[in-house]
């Protein structure tokens, strides 16, 4: 991206200033809009933090003042600032400095990580990994076991998240939460074990991971303060302008509060309340109001799961039986609210919310869970209408049709993510091949319109939102693997999700979203233009610019 300003203000020394003088006019471009049309433009003109036109080079001199920067774009693509509707952007900042396996490709690699962070740590401390990785990502296509973590790490307890849902651990860290060949399976959990000596392998699912998680210290507020601004640095260098933030308590809360009020938010937030009760519930509303704040940060909702994630999904047929993982012939996930008395307190917890006019999102995977979750909705619906309120079902991997059908007429909106980019190869050990190929529906879900916010899911997968359109686009995962191409959608649509219906799961598609005067002026300059490089390509674009209320808050080098 070039600026050309100065050889501007040398040819435009008696222009007037006006009121309607843009602060910086961006032109020669290609701007992809989203608008009502999807049309294209050339150029765009900013004032203050607002969009104020949009059209041709040449419609742009009436905006034209002598303190106006102006910028060629030299034939580059901008788009509208990039929302991720479902990003776990405090956890991500949790884990900000922990050490990084994502460019492990074997067991061996992820060995000499852990062996290299082991020698910077102090005999018996802990030693925690990012979450950001997967099983899928090694040519051995396998979690590790303790007993080749215990290789490397003999007398440092490790702790390798994977995901939101999997933790692998060695021999001492089971040691710090006794967990034994003897030790039975926590509620909504399971510590995998050896079918033939009973001990466990160190592989811990749902519960059983979120124990031994428990262990690892939180940051001060100071050091989490410096995490969320240094990740909000890193989605704004992949052009994320937009978050939700899907699972916080009153900490996480509080410090996008204090972000705020300094000014320091380069990513525009809304957090929703983490609940598994109704008390917490309670809780919640008594001490938050909804989208209570500003445009930078609010809380708008209440968040709570209904079940687990790919291998924990509540299926209404069971599981596929997995080698040294799944042996359950009967398997059939993990459903939260289980039982009269806590299904009760589902619907309960969804009518304080409704009562108290907040949003509701609600973590669905399974066709067993999506169809408890929807129908629970359409119990609240029959007293308090929810259409207005913006209910959200989360995930949608894999819903039934009657499910689809009632999201369509109580107007409930979804968040789609693509887990399968990692999570692919889980999905079919677990699910099989034909539940694998339905997962999240794109196609459908537009076919119905259904209104869709993009996003991640991060840490679960990358946060990078050109993989995820690339998989929206092709269906592709990390392995090459191409699953359920029938679901697919085109470039335009996956670029949709990603802004304008992001935007609508937010209640902001009047302010964000799309590329027109008016708007918060939220864009980002892309290194390739997402419409017409080759598919395979996609993942690879990059943010050149990234701009939010008029403020350039990335540049590339």
């Amino acid at each position: 991206m070039v600026q050309t300003e100065k050889e501007y203000s040398m040819d435009n020394k008696n222009l007037k200033q006006n009121p309607n003088t843009a602060d910086m006019i961006m032109y020669s471009g290609k701007i992809i809009t989203v608008d009502r049309d999807f049309s294209i433009a050339q150029a765009v003109a900013i004032k203050g933090n607002t969009i104020l036109a949009v059209g041709k080079d040449q419609e742009m001199d009436t905006f034209k003042g002598t303190q106006t920067k102006m910028v060629n774009l030299q034939g580059k693509t901008v788009i509208p600032g990039l929302i991720d509707s479902h990003i776990h952007g405090s956890m991500c900042a949790q884990e900000i400095n922990n050490f990084k396996l994502n460019k492990a490709r074997s067991i061996n690699d992820l060995l000499q990580a852990i062996e290299q962070c082991i020698s910077k740590t102090q005999q018996g401390q802990l030693v925690v990994s990012s979450s950001a990785w997967h099983e899928s990502q090694l040519s051995e296509e396998r979690l590790p076991t303790r007993w080749e973590l215990d290789q490397v790490s003999p007398n440092h307890p490790v702790i390798l998240p994977r995901g939101g849902h999997v933790v692998v651990v060695n021999s001492k860290a089971l040691e710090l939460v006794a967990f034994t060949k003897d030790t039975p399976n926590p509620e909504h959990g399971l510590i995998v074990k050896d079918p033939d000596t009973n001990e466990p392998t160190g592989v811990l699912m749902e519960n059983a991971a979120t124990i031994v998680k428990d262990l690892v210290p939180r940051l001060t507020r100071e050091q989490l303060k410096q995490g969320v601004i240094d990740f909000m640095k890193e989605m704004n260098a992949y052009g994320i302008t937009g978050m939700i933030d899907p699972w916080t308590t009153d900490s996480e809360i509080s410090v996008y509060s204090e972000l705020s009020e300094q000014d320091k938010m380069t990513v525009r937030t809304q957090a929703l309340y983490a609940v598994v009760s109704l008390q917490e519930t309670l809780d919640a509303v008594s001490k938050y109001k909804p989208r209570q704040g500003n445009d930078y940060f609010c809380v708008s909702g209440i968040k709570t799961l209904a079940d687990g994630g790919v291998e924990g999904a509540w299926m209404k047929q069971p599981h596929q039986i997995v080698a040294g993982e799944q042996p359950n012939p009967e398997y059939r996930g993990v459903q939260i609210y289980a039982g009269a008395a806590r299904e009760k307190e589902f619907v309960d917890i969804l009518k304080v919310v409704a009562e108290n006019g907040f949003q509701m999102q609600v973590h669905a995977a399974g066709d067993a869970a999506n169809e408890f979750v929807v129908n629970s909705y359409e119990e609240v619906n029959n007293i308090i209408q929810i259409q207005d309120l913006r209910w959200v079902v989360m995930h949608v991997m894999y819903p039934t049709k009657a499910s689809l059908n009632k999201i369509k007429e109580l107007g409930i909106l979804t968040t789609v993510q693509d887990h399968p980019y990692l999570l692919g190869r889980n999905m079919k050990r677990y699910w099989g091949e034909q539940r694998t190929n339905s997962a999240i529906p794109l196609r459908t879900l537009l076919g119905k319109g259904i209104i869709m916010g993009g996003g991640t899911d991060a840490p679960v997968v990358p946060w990078n939102p050109f993989i995820s359109i690339a998989w929206m686009v092709t269906r592709r995962i990390v392995n090459g693997e191409v699953q359920g191409v029938d679901e697919s959608i085109s470039r335009e649509a996956a670029l949709y999700l990603w802004t304008k219906g992001s935007a609508y799961v937010q209640g902001n598609e009047n302010k964000l979203g799309s590329i027109e005067p008016g708007k918060l002026a939220d864009l980002v300059v892309l290194s390739e233009d997402l419409l017409t490089i080759p598919a395979e390509k996609i993942e690879s674009i990059e943010a050149v610019t990234t701009i939010v209320g008029g403020k350039i808050v990335y540049q590339a080098k």
